[in-house]
């Protein structure tokens, strides 16, 4: 009997194949699969050019930033990171009807070790798309201040007449007119004077 145990191979590749298991088991229970969320991943948005080259202009409507769950052993719960991730929304790939450009988040920290695959939480970024117009608008002079005494304002030019304006729709519906204020305090002779353009809203 005793020759038999000791001697028999298959018996001894049973024990080792039972402690490694029991050894897996052990591992597992202490150290078990948890999901860990992770927010403030800055989304970087790609291809911005595609609009502009299409005549328009966007505004993101909330945060630039992304969230996901991940699967990672308990004892590396605490060390996962934000910066351990990248978040890219390619506007190249937008969904026009809604204005959505969809969210890709990989894993940038090759010592980090998922246990499993990333679930974004934050599926999609939103935009707030609008046509690019240019208009122009004649500057309208308005005086401001007294002249000099026993003077008054004889007539006033302004160099050039007309300001081009490229602005998304929204403000170019908002805006009235273009206004050039210039200065008359005290002055006794024609002058030239450096003025800055301000536009008037509806």
């Amino acid at each position: 009997m005793k020759n038999k145990l000791t001697h028999n191979l298959g018996m001894k590749i049973l024990s080792i194949v039972l402690a490694v298991l029991v050894w897996l088991i052990i591992v597992n229970i202490d150290n078990p699969v948890t999901t860990v969320v992770v927010n403030g991943i800055e989304i970087e948005l790609e291809n911005a050019d595609v609009l502009l080259d299409a005549g328009l202009t966007y505004t993101v409507a909330g945060n630039l930033t992304a969230s996901i769950q991940v699967p990672v052993r308990r004892t590396a719960a605490n060390s996962v990171k934000a910066s351990d991730f990248r978040a890219v929304a390619d506007c190249a790939a937008l969904y026009s009807p809604t204005g959505q450009v969809p969210v890709t988040v990989t894993k940038t920290n090759t010592s980090l070790h998922l246990e499993g695959t990333i679930d974004q939480i934050t599926e999609s970024v939103q935009l707030e798309i609008e046509e690019i117009q240019t208009e122009s608008f004649p500057i309208q002079i308005v005086p401001s201040g007294t002249p000099g005494e026993g003077y008054t304002l004889g007539s006033a030019a302004v160099n050039p007449e007309i300001v081009t304006v490229t602005a998304p729709a929204s403000i170019m519906r908002s805006i009235r007119e273009a206004r050039a204020v210039i200065e008359l305090d005290g002055m006794t002779e024609s002058s030239d004077q450096e003025v800055s353009i301000t536009f008037i809203d509806l």
